[in-house]
């Protein structure tokens, strides 16, 4: 079972060299808009995220979280959450045509899944379910969520439209002056976290929903080829002070390498 706390993302954040490398490799064929592209914009995003509306601030980091799809995540009902037990069940998704209203259908694969989430989740999850019975009170028969009982809704308690995360996302990015990235990314993220907190390929592709390995196996070749990157600089940079080792001076004293600086 993989587990990605706070702590977890934010060691994660900070090694932002390791990850903007496997954004470029990955590129080519896939725009993997990594969450990671500079330390500080890790860190003002979460910080800026804590002054936002907490079913936002739950939505973030649910994405983060499980790698769950947009429509995966807006689908989400009360009944579809293990609070006491911290696990989510995957097994719709929402979308919605122009002009028409929500509707629900199946995962992309078809299949069901079942994702374990961290305590700090679970902790925001009473907390908003605290939050939507108290707006829920106060409307009374204007509040229009008795049936479907959504985690995210809008003001009336009606489902959330499911282009909403892209469309409170990229506002939030700009109030905040935060480099662009999508929405959809935030699940590249997750599973770049999963793998590099030593998760194997079929545990994500479970988490991730991916009905092929080979979807899966594109991160770990970009994480592979970073650590190769790695390994070959590493390996220059020791050479290098071997080199500089041979061609200094020898002191007089014991120690013939203090002219060396590393």
């Amino acid at each position: 079972m993989v587990i990605l706390t706070p702590i977890t993302i934010n060691n994660h954040f900070n090694n932002a060299n390791y990850v903007t490398k496997v954004d470029h490799l990955c590129s080519e064929r896939h725009t993997f808009n990594f969450l990671l592209k500079k330390v500080d914009f890790r860190v003002a995003m979460l910080v800026a995220l804590d002054k936002e509306p907490l079913q936002f601030q739950v939505l973030i980091h649910l994405a983060i979280i499980t790698g769950c799809r947009r429509g995966e995540l807006t689908s989400l009902q009360w009944s579809d959450v293990d609070i006491d037990n911290s696990i989510i069940h995957i097994k719709k998704s929402l979308y919605q045509l122009t002009g028409e209203s929500a509707k629900v259908k199946s995962t992309k694969t078809g299949k069901n899944r079942t994702i374990a989430i961290p305590d700090y989740c679970s902790d925001m999850l009473v907390q908003l379910r605290t939050e939507q019975h108290i707006r829920k009170s106060r409307l009374g028969d204007l509040w229009n969520g008795q049936e479907n009982n959504f985690l995210f809704t809008k003001a009336d308690g009606s489902v959330m439209h499911p282009n909403t995360p892209t469309e409170f996302f990229n506002d939030f990015l700009n109030r905040h002056n935060l480099p662009h990235i999508k929405f959809h990314a935030l699940r590249h993220t997750s599973a770049t976290l999963m793998l590099l907190t030593g998760a194997n390929i079929k545990q994500v592709a479970a988490r991730l929903g991916h009905s092929q390995l080979s979807t899966t196996n594109r991160y770990v070749h970009a994480i592979q080829e970073v650590d190769r990157t790695l390994a070959d600089s590493m390996g220059a940079t020791v050479m290098d002070l071997k080199r500089n080792a041979k061609s200094a001076k020898p002191h007089n004293d014991s120690n013939c390498f203090t002219s060396i600086q590393i």
